[in-house]
């Protein structure tokens, strides 16, 4: 895994913690991929991780994912400014 898929899984947890559900397109452009391709792949992985699901086009964050998202959130809120 890239550190550029790291930040992009970062980004669409973060993102999606915050929201009940999401429309693909929003977190495509939230996680600035190269291609549709490159999405694909990671929502694959990211689904079949137990991290979010898809369904209609829309993606909604497990309870697994939400988990991640507040770790990610919680060592950056750490990070001195």
């Amino acid at each position: 895994m890239t550190k550029t898929q790291q930040v992009q899984i970062a980004a669409i947890l973060t993102t999606l913690a915050e929201v009940e559900y999401a429309p693909e397109s929003i977190v495509y452009l939230a996680g600035q991929f190269s291609s549709l391709d490159d999405w694909y792949q990671l929502k694959y992985a990211l689904t079949h991780a137990g991290l979010i699901s898809e369904s209609n086009n829309a993606v909604t964050i497990t309870p697994s994912g939400k988990a991640l998202a507040t770790k990610i959130n919680d060592a950056l809120a750490s990070v001195p400014s």
